[in-house]
């Protein structure tokens, strides 16, 4: 591999081995300047094997493509890596455990080495408020990042206040975040108000908040505010209790795609509902599963406003005798 010219992108995951890390990283990727694309995922080499010497050499070029996802080695050399390169446009570091410490030495690494990244994944990485600061450092400059993920971690409305000001330091306006995940974080109601603030300067195409335990006055206000934005098509609210009232504001949006499974629906916001999904045209996907308080004849006033729709995918998949017997 180290003596081709024509490899583009090298996979290699799944390894058990230490002996691995050290040459994928160090022998090869270093010599072989066609590779643009690295995915050493799930790899669960440790950090105290032969790999010390991992990246030592200078790689002054930019990869489309670094996934380091469930890579424990990654979580230790991250800074070194960094370091080696001039630029990423797609990081993967999920599935990995960030302490606080490592957390500052990453963000600053990227933040001084003041590359265009694209994309980051921090997925299921045990991020906390204090990490999310860290984190921060880095937003307030980095205006070309497009998608961030930081769904799975373990901060709260706190976190969202960091983010918030953080990219608002930077000049909000000039922000290219499109998709935002933050899904399964303590949240709560106070972090949604502040993230309905924080959307209304954004460009925001995607955001997912599922079980984030966002109740009804949080849910209104990122409802109201994904509606002034006119830029989000997609919105995925499940398995937060945000109930009728949000659901409704949210359908009378520009909104594309909305997932809202487990969202406490009931009869009562049906019928307005069911107005609002014959008047907006622009909806073309609503998933409504597992909203049990429903009954039949809720269920029925849904699906004529999605015959009458005409071009409406909802998703109802308790239809049924068995789940309706109570």
């Amino acid at each position: 591999i180290a003596e081709s010219k024509s490899v583009d992108s090298l996979k290699l995951t799944h390894v058990r081995d230490d002996e691995i890390a050290e040459p994928v990283f160090h022998d090869i990727i270093p010599v072989c300047e066609s590779i643009c694309s690295i995915d050493v995922s799930d790899n669960l080499c440790s950090s105290k094997g032969s790999n010390k010497k991992i990246l030592t050499k200078q790689i002054f070029r930019t990869f489309s493509t670094l996934n380091l996802a469930s890579c424990p080695f990654a979580v230790t050399y991250a800074p070194q890596i960094f370091s080696a390169i001039s630029g990423i446009d797609f990081l993967n570091l999920s599935h990995n455990s960030f302490a606080l410490e490592e957390c500052e030495k990453l963000f600053k690494m990227v933040q001084d080495k003041k590359t265009t990244i694209r994309s980051i994944d921090l997925g299921h990485c045990k991020l906390t408020n204090p990490c999310i600061e860290a984190l921060c450092a880095l937003l307030a400059g980095e205006l070309s990042l497009e998608s961030l993920n930081l769904s799975h971690n373990q901060f709260d409305h706190n976190g969202i206040i960091a983010i918030k000001n953080a990219i608002a330091k930077a000049d909000i306006t000039k922000s290219n975040l499109t998709h935002f995940s933050l899904s399964y974080n303590k949240l709560n109601d106070e972090g949604a108000i502040y993230l309905a603030q924080l959307l209304g300067g954004l460009r925001l195409e995607k955001i997912e908040i599922e079980f984030c335990g966002i109740y009804k006055v949080g849910g209104l206000a990122l409802a109201r505010a994904i509606s002034k934005s006119k830029s989000v098509k997609y919105v995925n609210v499940s398995m937060n209790p945000i109930g009728d009232i949000s659901l409704i504001e949210l359908v009378n949006s520009d909104v594309w795609e909305i997932s809202a499974e487990c969202i406490y629906l009931t009869d009562f916001g049906v019928k307005e509902l069911s107005a609002a999904l014959r008047e907006n045209s622009s909806l073309r996907e609503l998933k409504l599963s597992k909203n049990y308080f429903l009954t039949r004849e809720s269920i029925k006033i849904l699906r004529e406003a999605q015959r009458l729709h005409g071009k409406l995918n909802l998703e109802l998949d308790f239809e049924s005798e068995q789940q309706h017997q109570y």
